[in-house]
């Protein structure tokens, strides 16, 4: 067998295995970590923790109050066995806070072990994000459209044996080659569509993007005097500097760096030991920017940042001139 055919199987049969569970969906998924949203709040008597929320869709409205709970949720973002999968999100995000302590207190770098806290939530922002989602949905139709090709076509010999083998039927015509090809995919189609196969490769890709990073060095940076982060619905990214400037959306292995803001004073860039540190250390100054041309729809920031209103000034041109596609 070769390795396509066993990779399917292996995921036919993960999607199984997580069907038969019988814990009840999580709806509202955060793609922001709530804990890392906590960290851009102010805390109201009446109203407790709320951050200011710009809808970049419409920069011009007044920016809204909501608290953590309600920033960064997508209902359904991952329909399929969504309770074990914040478990697994769990398991790293119920160490941020100790992370985020010590990072308050000065301690720079973490630890090695509080280092790998941060290298694995680096890794879950990534995959549990707009963009991976994007790229997982987009790049379904190709292969699809390979294979039903490959069964009407090259492969209509073994198309007809197994339709006679199993269904005691002789295929006829090519209208009968792609009704079966059709009905053979079908399986594949619905795991596409109910999110089985996402569940199943955010999972894996999660747990191979960890193993990528995991020898990466860690730099903690600080926004410029006088300012301060804000964080969007898309907080993680990947970096290249090229000559003409910074792209991002490049491949882990390809990037020169990955970044995410951790609080309104506290930024994190990852990279390989022998990246220059001053190049890391430049994107700092560009961090804000950065979220806004990458953030979904939304960004948000601490109330009395004043970063609402450079939000709304430079939103339609940083979204404008600052898209790219992955």
């Amino acid at each position: 067998m070769t390795s396509e055919p066993r990779r399917a199987n292996r995921l036919f049969a993960e999607v199984e295995r997580l069907a038969a569970q019988s814990e009840p969906p999580v709806h509202n998924q955060h793609v922001v970590s709530k804990v890392l949203l906590k960290r851009f709040a102010e805390h109201y008597p009446r109203h407790g923790l709320q951050l200011l929320s710009v809808d970049l869709a419409y920069p011009q409205r007044p920016p809204m109050r909501k608290g953590p709970g309600g920033c960064g949720v997508v209902k359904d973002f991952v329909a399929f066995a969504s309770q074990s999968l914040e478990q697994v999100w769990g398991s790293t995000e119920s160490r941020l806070p100790e992370v985020f302590s010590a990072l308050d207190n000065g301690i720079d770098p973490p630890d090695s072990t509080l280092a790998k806290v941060l290298l694995d939530t680096v890794a879950l922002h990534l995959v549990r994000s707009h963009t991976y989602r994007d790229v997982h949905f987009r790049t379904f139709d190709k292969p699809y459209a390979l294979v039903f090709n490959l069964l009407v076509n090259d492969l209509q010999g073994q198309l007809r044996a197994a339709v006679l083998r199993e269904k005691g039927l002789h295929v006829v015509g090519q209208g009968g080659l792609e009704h079966y090809a059709s009905e053979l995919l079908q399986e594949c189609v619905d795991l596409f569509q109910n999110h089985g196969m996402l569940r199943v490769r955010m999972e894996e890709v999660y747990h191979q993007v960890r193993d990528l990073i995991t020898d990466y060095g860690i730099r903690i940076l600080v926004p410029p005097r006088g300012q301060e982060f804000l964080i969007g619905d898309v907080p993680a990214f990947t970096l290249i500097f090229e000559k003409n400037g910074l792209r991002r959306n490049v491949g882990v292995a390809k990037a020169t760096t990955v970044v995410m803001p951790l609080g309104r004073h506290h930024a994190l860039a990852v990279a390989r030991p022998d990246t220059d540190p001053t190049v890391v250390a430049s994107v700092a100054a560009q961090l804000n920017q950065l979220q806004v041309q990458q953030a979904r729809s939304k960004v948000y920031m601490h109330p009395g940042s004043g970063l609402d209103d450079y939000v709304q000034q430079h939103a339609p041109n940083l979204r404008a001139f600052g898209r790219q596609e992955v």
